[in-house]
């Protein structure tokens, strides 16, 4: 995934992550990129494709219980969990792939993450509906 994320025309810059996510009294991830945009905008990727579904409802639930960094969970559909199973408004999404995971995706949800992103979904919340 690095090597094909490198080959895409981006300003991401994509390494390998040494934090560890934690929210005290919940849980933790532990993510294996962190990519970051020249806005100053951070995300992580922690790739879950040979976890148990239980592993991704618990990060689910971190992240609904106040996990603030931005983390994009990579998830095979062989755990059959759906995308939509986190709201658009959290720091954290699902992704879920089958066979190998797609740069230019990973890429289209990274930048969902941006300001200007989250700016249009916040737009599209509290305009009055038709």
């Amino acid at each position: 995934l690095v090597q094909r994320f490198g080959a895409l025309e981006t300003d991401w810059r994509v390494r390998r992550s040494t934090r560890l996510l934690a929210l005290p009294g919940v849980g933790l991830c532990v993510p294996d990129l962190v990519f970051s945009h020249p806005d100053g905008t951070r995300a992580y990727l922690e790739v879950l494709g040979f976890w148990s579904r239980d592993a991704v409802w618990k990060r689910v639930d971190l992240v609904r219980a106040g996990l603030r960094e931005n983390v994009l969970f990579a998830v095979t559909e062989r755990l059959r969990v759906s995308e939509a199973a986190l709201e658009d408004d959290l720091p954290g999404q699902l992704y879920v792939y089958k066979g190998v995971m797609s740069a230019r995706r990973v890429l289209d949800r990274l930048e969902g993450f941006r300001p200007e992103a989250q700016a249009s979904l916040s737009d599209l919340r509290t305009k009055p509906r038709g």
